[in-house]
């Protein structure tokens, strides 16, 4: 029989813990430089790339997902029998095509007892799974649910395709979020999104696909790197619309609860170039110590880059008890999202 839930003990679920994962492999400016002829002055200064983590071939994105996992449930004492939901949240580029990386996570921790699936969602993947979540535990009996960022996007750059010049920040790591029902003190309070879906074929990994499958040479190993369809039409749409609808969004996801961006404590975002991410924090109004940028070390880790930075912040013991702290995120696609938390 089901157990009846009293809404009053059900109207809060907030974030417990995180923890990531992070290969230690790196690949330099100067190397990247190398690679592509771009010079390194432009890598370091003008975008603020100095390094960037890798994957090796046994760190897949399951991989890296669980061994974030595990960190939270050490760090929480939780048992993995006790997890009531695993949301793999990711750009997409997962170990294997038509394949599940969130029940083969729940394979590796342990969590026997939890239901598993996938978002996608560009690097918005990682807010949006986090407000599922938030709903679904919401109108269950569940108490703990798992997102998992993971990201193993760097294999598909193509350092000799300078016509993809504007991905060659992609770095890999993975982030795990433990959600618990009536978690007062880092509460999901709303989220905001919004898609331009015009611009859906802007980027795109062409080989794996449905288009022309049976033309596809699968010995081509160029079909697995990602592809920019037109990168100056792609930087217009940067210039013309990016910021607005960044802007939009996090207004959005405030408003609608009564808020408004004099409230923002901290806003942690995807990782872009230096001039944009200055840009996002300036039509804000916010200063420079009211963000982490992991780029210049790091790369743009897609999914994984806001939970990333929101745990740094933790960490440094930057976050006081009733701080409003956004997660703001753009992806391909094209969407824009914000995530509001109260602690």
């Amino acid at each position: 029989m089901l157990k009846m839930i009293n809404p009053k003990d059900t109207d809060t679920v907030g974030i417990t813990a995180i923890a990531s994962y992070i290969p230690k492999g790196i690949l330099t400016a100067e190397e990247m430089s190398h690679k592509s002829g771009i010079p390194c002055e432009v890598l370091k200064d003008k975008i603020g790339i100095h390094e960037k983590h890798i994957a090796n071939d046994k760190e897949t994105p399951s991989f890296m997902g669980a061994a974030a996992a595990q960190s939270v449930l050490a760090n929480t004492g939780l048992a993995a029998k006790d997890i009531d939901i695993i949301l793999y949240a990711a750009g997409g580029f997962y170990d294997y095509h038509l394949w599940s990386p969130a029940s083969k996570i729940q394979s590796i921790i342990g969590a026997k007892n939890a239901s598993c699936f996938e978002i996608r969602n560009g690097c918005n993947a990682g807010n949006l799974g986090l407000h599922i979540c938030k709903r679904l535990l919401l109108n269950s009996p569940h108490q703990h649910a798992l997102v998992i960022c993971s990201e193993g996007l760097s294999k598909t750059i193509n350092y000799t395709d300078q016509n993809t010049s504007s991905l060659f920040i992609v770095g890999d790591g993975a982030v795990a979020a433990l959600l618990s029902k009536n978690d007062q003190h880092n509460k999901i309070l709303n989220y905001a999104s919004m898609t331009e879906g015009s611009l859906s074929d802007e980027i795109k990994v062409l080989g794996g696909g449905t288009v022309n499958f049976s033309d596809q040479k699968w010995y081509d190993n160029s079909l697995n790197y990602a592809h920019i369809q037109d990168p100056i039409h792609l930087a217009h749409i940067f210039d013309k619309i990016y910021l607005e609808n960044y802007v939009k969004v996090v207004k959005q996801s405030l408003t609608e609860i009564g808020y408004d961006t004099t409230n923002i404590n901290y806003l942690f975002t995807n990782q872009v170039k230096r001039s944009l991410s200055d840009s996002i924090l300036s039509a804000l109004n916010l200063r420079e110590e009211q963000t982490i940028k992991t780029l210049k070390n790091y790369g743009h880790m897609g999914t994984v880059d806001t939970l990333f930075c929101l745990e740094l912040a933790l960490n440094k013991g930057m976050i006081k008890k009733d701080d409003l702290v956004l997660l703001a995120s753009s992806a391909a696609g094209f969407t824009w999202a914000s995530l509001v938390i109260h602690y």
